[in-house]
C-alpha cells in the first residue's frame, strides 16, 4: 500500500489570494463559540448578486464553525437604518454583527458613533463583533 504524501502535492495548498479568514477571524469565531448563547443570531456581510447575497468575508464561516444562526445583509447596509436594526432583531433574541475588516465587510464606524445601537463584544486586529443593543432591549 502506498502512502499519500501531501508535501509532494502543492496543488492542494490554498493560494494566498484566497485567504478568507485571518488569525483574527479564527479567534473571533472561537469567541462566538464560547461566549454567544446557542440561540444567538450573527449577521454577516454579503454581496448582492442577482437574487442572492453571497458571503464576502470570514463571516461565511460562522455557521460552519459555531452552528449559530446567521443572517446575511448587504455589505453596504447602513447600520443605523431602523429597518436594518429591526430586521436583525426579528425574533427578539441576542444578535451580533460580524465585521471581518475586509473591503466587502460591514464598515464599523468609530466607537462613539456606535454606542447607542451597538457595543463592541470582541475586537482583534481588523475583525470586530458588535453586540446589537436594540435586540437586547426588546
Amino acid at each position: 500500500m502506498r502512502k499519500f504524501c501531501a508535501r509532494k502535492i502543492r496543488a492542494y495548498y490554498p493560494d494566498s489570494c484566497c485567504a478568507y479568514a485571518s488569525r483574527d477571524d479564527v479567534r473571533a469565531l472561537e469567541w462566538l463559540q464560547l461566549k454567544a448563547s446557542p440561540q444567538a443570531r450573527v449577521v454577516i456581510a454579503g454581496l448582492q448578486t442577482g437574487t442572492h447575497l453571497v458571503e464576502t468575508d470570514a463571516g461565511a464561516w460562522v455557521y460552519a464553525m459555531t452552528r449559530l444562526d446567521t443572517a446575511k445583509r448587504s455589505d453596504n447596509s447602513t447600520l443605523y437604518d431602523p429597518g436594518f436594526i429591526q430586521g436583525v432583531c426579528q425574533g427578539g433574541r441576542e444578535a451580533y454583527l460580524y465585521a471581518g475588516g475586509g473591503a466587502m465587510s460591514f464598515e464599523v464606524p468609530p466607537l462613539p458613533a456606535i454606542v447607542a445601537d451597538y457595543g463592541v463584544a470582541y475586537s482583534s486586529g481588523a475583525t470586530s463583533i458588535l453586540f446589537v443593543r436594540a435586540c437586547a432591549q426588546r
